[in-house]
């Protein structure tokens, strides 16, 4: 009597071979599903800087045209730039790139007066994660 008590609860508990491979799947999926994440994430927070530079571009290219150079410091330039919660305040330059933006330490995004936008530095392959 004693065994078939015993049985009955054993067929109705996970055994631990089973909650093994259950932890082995669901791992595995996280761990493909968070980079993806991350990678999206970190799109989104790119485009702020698109913006950013975009403005600036178009404001140096009409400093270039007004008085024959690039201006040298954002102030000089009319456009009013917000403050970038995941990025650095930007830079202008007088020669090509003519603007850039870091990301907190990580990637630098450039602009160039043809529109080019470039990406150097950050963790290996971010770049070209992020389109470039």
């Amino acid at each position: 009597m004693l065994r078939n008590t015993y049985n009955k609860h054993s067929e109705n508990a996970f055994t631990l071979m089973e909650i093994i491979i259950v932890i082995i799947v669901v791992s595995s999926i996280v761990s493909m599903a968070l980079p993806r994440y991350f990678s999206s994430t970190e799109k989104v927070k790119s485009s702020e800087a698109f913006q950013i530079l975009d403005v600036l571009r178009s404001a140096q290219v009409a400093f270039k045209a007004e008085t024959g150079g690039y201006a040298n410091s954002a102030s000089s330039l009319d456009a009013t730039v917000p403050t970038s919660k995941n990025f650095d305040p930007p830079t202008v330059s007088t020669t090509d790139p003519i603007v850039s933006i870091v990301r907190k330490s990580s990637y630098t995004l450039n602009i160039f007066e043809n529109g080019t936008i470039t990406c150097t530095g950050g963790a290996a392959g971010l770049c070209t994660k992020l389109g470039y």
